[in-house]
């Protein structure tokens, strides 16, 4: 994770639905934005949740808003809910 600045991180990681494609490389970037009011993350997979530290993000942020589609969103209340 390359810190950008205090509130903004950046990574890449693999795309959960990737398939071989000389057009579209298996590492997709990642974003995470650390507002004083909400938390943005644009993550490549929920798995990654699970290495960002999620207790200090709650209490700092409280419950998140999860975006991604019914899958991406069931998954996330089966892991985290």
């Amino acid at each position: 994770m390359i810190e950008v600045s205090k509130r903004l991180s950046y990574w890449t990681a693999v795309h959960p639905s990737w398939k071989p494609n000389p057009e579209w490389p298996p590492e997709v970037g990642c974003v995470l934005y650390d507002h004083a009011e909400a938390l943005v993350l644009f993550i490549a997979s929920l798995r990654e949740l699970a290495e960002l530290d999620i207790e200090r993000v709650l209490v700092a942020h409280g419950p998140p808003v999860l975006t991604g589609g019914n899958d991406a969103i069931a998954a996330a209340l089966r892991a985290y809910g």
